[in-house]
């Protein structure tokens, strides 16, 4: 990378202002939902560290990382100490070590003592944890922040697994699109109480009551929020033109076939596949039952194969079947998928021309909000460590487990206009009690409590 290039990827070097004439912080500024995801405020930006923060393409994570760089600048940290690379511009690792080494020899020269590193989307070049590795060992990277940023879950695990001991106090993040109640906090600038399972599940049949005549206000929120979705720049598209405009459907299309072309798979085939989800989002199917469905591809393997790479890059969760009495998945049992969210949705039907039935649609809106309870994301959305489902022997199915606290939730979705005890039933006689989520619905039934799935989502 030349010189000039570096300096104009940092203007704040020359005039610390100069971070707001960024591309990134103007089009924030101007947005009229401006989302700061918990990153934000809870990265310590004093503890050196090679810290990674991993989500899907377009979810704003470079936004984050000019946010957290304008923070630093108005706390008065000396702007020559921030370096933010893009790294689509750097040819390989070892143009990587000798633009960073040159940079942290001047520093050096200069007599800073913290510095701020600032890499996105590290991902694009081969082998890059050798880089760090050997500026760590040549004892560059000992007092500096270092923030990575990857849509690859696979990748940025793998490598920074691949620096041991040189990580100092870094951490992993994950930045989701936004949930249902961050989106209504943010829009309506308040803080809405967060409420465990385990309170909702103790709520009486007058609080449900309460709860969804105090929150009803929000309901035409979550019409806009069940078409959008939580993508920022997806919300601000709609807000401002009252519709998702082709052109932001091309560009998430673009992405996402875009990473299955990254890890030198086949277009064609993953269009292919594509257009058999519809069919099964909320489904249950195996590798092999897929696979006798797709011409195109040779095996179920590569079947196996493509749908991991889609979890891997967050555009795609695949729910596996949790064996309660011995808390553990089954991996060879079927498995279900969703799309991450509703503008993926809407990538999956223009390509295959298929509708997503509105059932199965709901259900990915309501999962997505139920991330947060996975315990790891190492492995992107595909969900080892939940949310879960289960089935019985007599296939009687509950939607979604959710681990809090060490204690298993089950939720059921049913998104219609009435409900009767037969919707509850499977809950009630396998788990003793459940959670319920209805159209527009709100009371307890001994140990089943029932709740529009908007309320829900507002509580957790």
């Amino acid at each position: 990378m030349n010189l000039e290039d570096v300096h104009f990827q940092n203007p704040w070097w020359d005039l610390k202002e100069n971070i707001e004439n960024d591309r990134h912080i103007k089009i924030f500024t101007q947005c009229r939902f401006q989302y700061f995801p918990p990153l934000y405020n809870e990265l310590d930006l004093e503890k050196s560290g090679i810290y990674t923060l991993r989500g899907p393409r377009q979810s704003g994570k470079t936004t984050t990382m000019k946010l957290l760089i304008k923070k630093l600048l108005d706390k008065g940290k000396d702007p020559s100490n921030i370096l933010y690379l893009t790294l689509d511009n750097i040819k390989d690792k070892e143009e990587l070590i000798e633009t960073l080494k040159n940079w942290f020899l001047l520093r050096q020269k200069a007599k800073a003592d913290s510095l701020f590193v600032f890499l996105d989307e590290i991902s694009f070049i081969d082998n890059w944890q050798i880089a760090l590795k050997y500026l760590s060992d040549i004892n560059l990277l000992s007092e500096s922040f270092v923030l990575l940023s990857g849509s690859s879950a696979y990748d940025i695990k793998k490598s920074s697994e691949r620096l041991p001991g040189r990580r100092g106090m870094g951490d992993d993040f994950i930045q989701l699109p936004v949930s249902f109640k961050e989106y209504v906090q943010t829009i309506h600038h308040l803080q809405l109480k967060n409420y465990s399972l385990a309170d909702i599940l103790n709520l009486s049949d007058s609080d449900i009551k309460l709860l969804a005549f105090e929150y009803g206000k929000y309901i035409s929120d979550f019409n806009i929020y069940y078409h959008c979705g939580g993508f920022p720049k997806v919300i601000n598209t709609y807000i401002e033109n009252n519709m998702i405009t082709k052109e932001v459907i091309k560009i998430y299309e673009d992405f996402i076939l875009g990473d299955i072309e990254r890890f030198s798979n086949s277009r064609f085939t993953l269009i292919e596949l594509l257009k058999k989800i519809p069919d099964i989002v909320g489904q249950q199917f195996s590798w092999n039952s897929l696979n006798n469905d797709l011409n195109a591809i040779s095996s179920s393997n590569t079947v196996e194969s493509y749908i991991q790479i889609l979890g891997m890059n967050f555009i795609m969760s695949t729910l596996f079947f949790l064996d309660p009495s011995k808390h553990s998945i089954k991996p060879k049992k079927q498995k279900k998928i969703y799309p991450l969210d509703p503008i993926i949705s809407r990538v999956i039907e223009g390509l295959s021309g298929k509708k997503i039935d509105q059932g199965n649609y709901i259900e990915s809106v309501v999962l997505e909000n139920l991330l947060q309870f996975s315990s790891r994301k190492t492995e992107g959305l595909n969900l080892y460590y939940g949310p879960y489902y289960w089935y019985s022997a007599k296939k009687k199915e509950i939607d979604f487990l959710v681990e809090q606290n060490s204690a298993l939730f089950p939720i059921e979705v049913k998104f219609q206009n009435n409900i009767n005890k037969s919707d509850y039933t499977t809950l009630s006689r396998n788990f003793n009690k459940g959670i319920l989520l209805s159209k527009d619905k709100a009371f307890k039934d001994e140990k089943i409590i029932v709740l529009p799935v908007f309320l829900f989502l507002l509580l957790i």
